[in-house]
């Protein structure tokens, strides 16, 4: 992966937030390789292969796109999904 130091600060995360998700059915992976219908993301380049609904979570990095839509918080993200 191309951030490796990262993979610890993701699983603590996820445990934090998502604690009712076992470890089995976390999967880390280079590229998105999923067929989801919606992909929230930071950067970009993630979005180049996906056909979904894209939302791109915002970041010091992206703060000058505007090309996508555009989520600043999880509170945004659930009231733009629920």
């Amino acid at each position: 992966m191309e951030f490796r130091n990262s993979l610890d600060d993701k699983y603590a995360w996820l445990q934090d937030h998502f604690s009712f998700i076992d470890w089995k059915h976390i999967i880390f992976c280079g590229e998105k390789i999923v067929n989801v219908d919606i992909m929230i993301d930071d950067r970009i380049k993630n979005f180049s292969q996906f056909e979904g609904r894209k939302l791109l979570f915002s970041s010091p990095h992206n703060v000058l796109i505007t090309e996508f839509e555009r989520v600043n918080n999880w509170q945004e993200v659930a009231d733009k999904l629920l």
